[in-house]
């Protein structure tokens, strides 16, 4: 059986919380379980409190490329098996 990438969110801070630099997109692995956690946290390791982030539908303005970089994909063997 082939391992499938973690489902993820794109998600960045609201308007108005931070700066316009550091409202970049990172990546965050989608929490298991029902319950949503009181903090969501990037794989960079930057956390987001209730309420200061947004949820986007999809990756849009500059990414984290520490996210980016320690986002766990497949490896190229479990991709063409």
């Amino acid at each position: 059986m082939v391992d499938q990438p973690p489902v993820v969110m794109w998600v960045r801070f609201r308007p108005g919380v931070v700066g316009l630099t550091r409202r970049m997109v990172h990546v965050v692995p989608v929490p298991a379980g029902e319950v949503m956690p009181g903090r969501l946290t990037a794989y960079c390791g930057q956390a987001f409190e209730p309420g200061l982030a947004e949820l986007l539908a999809e990756p849009v303005g500059a990414p984290c490329t520490m996210c980016l970089l320690l986002w766990p994909l497949p490896s190229p063997e479990e991709v063409t098996a």
